[in-house]
């Protein structure tokens, strides 16, 4: 009976999640340890199957049938070096059978076709460890956020002469503030903040008697008289009270040093360009100092030892006293044979030299910030080469 009564029926392939207008995740974080912790290789069949099939869905979405290409590593050596190459094959199979299920797939269009990348963590370790200073990525890193279908922070606010008032404010797509500067080098964002809050106060007679701020704390204290303006006003606080909060944890845990270290770490180069010198004196001297924090003093070991490309047994055991962290830790850094790291060394290991997998170029103009900058994700070299 209900049969009769359904006129048309249309699959809505809607199985992911959009976490900005430019990202798209899974929500699966047993997704990591399924594949690449040889304890779940009976389960990692399944799992692929089940990604190709949301990743088909996002194509469809999109009305794209793209071209797959897919990292495959050279000479390595652990067990799931192959996840990206079966991904593809799982994917392509899934798109095909699409195809050959719905002939008006892929729609007519202009575009030219898109280009899907497989890739995974094992491509670039060092890109989850080094600090960035890019507000996103400060905020993410430095700050305690409140995640789940959104993202909140909690902050306090108030009128002037009223009592401060703590509130979870949510940060994402309709916040334009966010999305517009969420990019920006933390420098150039001060800049723009004050630059904005200037333009606003422009346009505002009541504002025209006052000084022009050039502080976070004097723009605070000038919002703070705004009732009437209490979308405006919250949205600029959140902002101005993220970006003081995160370069306080900055100055606190003093990541300009620990930051320093690590570009030379990540790159092989030093401010200079150069091969960097006393590499193992820098690390050791940021693993006793009381400021640098034990996970940023675990996050310092990794990337020296990807830089030496493993350490003997002895030398790990040293800088994990220096650094004086739990013995968990250690399981962290062996762990990282399994997404194909050298974690140790011999006395006299005939290995040549790890070649980096893509080149770094040095900027034509460098800027007074990408001293702590040096650093590109492999991801984003690829991206820009692909698309020349």
């Amino acid at each position: 009976m209900a049969g009769e009564q359904i006129v048309e029926a249309n699959t809505l392939n809607i199985d992911f999640f959009p976490r900005e207008s430019h990202l798209i995740t899974f929500r699966d974080p047993w997704s990591f340890p399924i594949l690449f912790h040889p304890a779940c290789n009976q389960l990692v069949r399944q799992h692929l199957d089940d990604l190709a099939q949301k990743i088909v869905s996002i194509c469809v979405s999109l009305e794209e049938y793209p071209t797959i290409r897919y990292y495959s590593p050279r000479n390595a050596a652990h067990e799931a070096n192959v996840l990206c190459s079966h991904l593809a094959r799982f994917v392509q199979l899934e798109l095909d059978h699409f195809a050959k299920c719905h002939e008006d797939f892929p729609p007519p269009s202009s575009r030219p076709r898109a280009v899907l990348l497989i890739t995974d963590r094992s491509m670039d370790l060092f890109a989850p460890l080094v600090h960035e200073f890019a507000y996103q990525a400060m905020v993410h890193d430095l700050l305690s956020l409140k995640e789940g279908d959104k993202i909140y922070y909690r902050t306090s606010s108030s009128n002037y002469g009223d009592t401060p008032e703590a509130k979870e404010m949510e940060i994402g797509e309709k916040d334009n503030i966010w999305v517009k500067y969420r990019h920006l080098h933390m420098k150039d964002l001060l800049d723009e903040l004050v630059k904005d809050f200037n333009a606003f106060k422009a346009k505002n007679p009541q504002f025209a008697e006052t000084e022009n701020p050039t502080t976070i704390n004097s723009i605070k204290d000038m919002l703070a008289g705004l009732p009437k303006y209490q979308e405006g006003k919250e949205a600029y606080s959140l902002h101005l009270t993220m970006t003081q909060d995160a370069m306080n944890v900055f100055q606190a845990q003093k990541l300009a040093d620990v930051a320093s270290v690590e570009q030379s770490l990540a790159t092989g180069l030093d401010e200079d360009y150069k091969k960097p010198k006393n590499m193992a004196d820098q690390v050791v001297r940021l693993l006793d100092d009381d400021d640098v924090t034990f996970p940023n003093r675990l996050r310092l070991i990794i990337q020296y030892l990807l830089y030496r490309d493993g350490l003997l047994e002895s030398d790990t055991q040293r800088l994990l006293e220096h650094a004086r962290l739990p013995v968990q830790d250690r399981k962290v850094i062996h762990n990282l044979e399994l997404l194909g790291a050298h974690v140790l060394r011999a006395l006299k290991d005939p290995r040549p030299p790890t070649q980096p997998r893509l080149a770094m170029r040095e900027p034509a103009t460098p800027s007074a910030e990408s001293g702590l900058s040096r650093f590109v994700p492999a991801l984003k070299t690829m991206l820009e080469e692909h698309i020349r």
